[in-house]
């Protein structure tokens, strides 16, 4: 019998495409005062982002924008998803 990632405790993959890897490092900035989080960029595609927060804050604000270095490029952002 095969178990399914769910069965296991693994998160279950919802995206119809993976996103490729981007190794960036980015910032997530919010408030009204712009505040920044640096992030790790984990993987990147038309939809969406996954990010590491370093250090992870205790609060997340639920809207932002997502800077990519070196570019100026901003998205405008909404938290999806968070682990812990």
């Amino acid at each position: 019998m095969t178990q399914k990632p769910h069965d296991i405790g693994l998160p279950v993959e919802r995206r119809g495409r993976r996103r490729s890897g981007s190794g960036l490092a980015g910032l997530l900035v919010h408030g009204p005062r712009d505040a920044a989080l640096d992030c790790d960029i984990i993987d990147l595609d038309a939809k969406g982002a996954r990010v590491r927060l370093r250090p992870a804050p205790a609060m997340l604000p639920t809207d932002f924008r997502l800077l990519l270095p070196g570019s100026a490029v901003a998205y405008e952002a909404r938290l999806a998803w968070r682990r812990g």
